[in-house]
């Protein structure tokens, strides 16, 4: 299913886990420090999370989880949970050269609009 080494997805994930600590790290400088500091934490704890499935699962079932609980999420927010999550799962999709499930043209089947 998907053509990436398990040693590629965990190294371009601590990547990212890298450059999320260094984001909460400097929210400190932004003009909503609180919200950068949460959405950083969200998206680091979400590429840790990924990194153990990886490592026990395999790539392939990272990628299915990572699928669903994408499809879980609202299609929009503003709360920095949320968007942390979404953009460590895009940023995951990334790394495995795959598009998130509604840019291939399909909307997730239990997609929500949080308004």
């Amino acid at each position: 299913m998907i053509e990436l080494a398990r040693d590629d997805a965990l190294k371009g994930l601590k990547r990212f886990s890298r450059l999320a600590e260094h984001a909460a790290y400097v929210s400190q400088y932004t003009a909503d420090p609180e919200y950068w500091r949460v959405q950083a934490n969200t998206r680091k704890s979400v590429y840790l999370w990924l990194s153990q499935i990886v490592q026990t699962q395999g790539v392939d079932q990272a990628y299915l989880i990572a699928q669903e609980r994408y499809a879980d999420l609202p299609l929009q927010c503003s709360d920095p949970k949320t968007t942390g999550q979404r953009d460590a799962l895009e940023r995951f999709f990334a790394i495995l050269g795959v598009n998130p499930p509604e840019l291939e043209g399909e909307t997730p089947a239990n997609a929500q609009i949080e308004g």
